[in-house]
């Protein structure tokens, strides 16, 4: 099953709004003391998805912004690794990753970002990587 964001959003937070806004240059926002997510107007459906599930991922680690309306970075690497996680299964990544010969293109087939393919990539457990390194060979061997 893949993760929607959007579904989600609608199932979990149905009191956060989402609106367009100019956030050049940031992409998209989170403001949880108002339920509400902005997104830049310029966002391809790809980027929206990736950044819908990283302000999904900053409500359910109740993360709090500074006083400037700013996350930490420790706070924006654990969304970023939440929202990889849940928009990358192993599964996925497992099936895809021989098939693909660039990031890009696993980020296509994902409907990911570039970031969040090298992200999860980097993010993976020992047990997730041998589940990944052992469906390569399969691929591999196949060829």
């Amino acid at each position: 099953m893949n993760y929607e964001p959007e579904r989600d959003l609608e199932m979990r937070f149905p009191h956060v709004q989402v609106e367009l806004a100019d956030l050049s240059p940031a992409l998209a926002a989170v403001i949880p003391g108002e339920s509400l997510i902005l997104f830049s107007r310029e966002l391809t459906p790809t980027q929206r998805r990736t950044s819908l599930a990283h302000e999904i991922a900053h409500l359910d680690l109740h993360h709090s912004p500074t006083p400037l309306q700013w996350f930490s970075r420790r706070q924006e690497a654990e969304a970023d690794t939440l929202a990889v996680r849940r928009l990358i299964t192993v599964a996925a990544l497992a099936d895809l990753v021989g098939w693909c010969a660039t990031d890009a293109e696993l980020a296509q087939q994902l409907q990911v970002s570039v970031h969040a393919v090298r992200l999860r990539r980097t993010t993976l457990s020992q047990a997730e990587s041998a589940i990944v390194e052992a469906r390569i060979a399969c691929v591999e061997y196949a060829a």
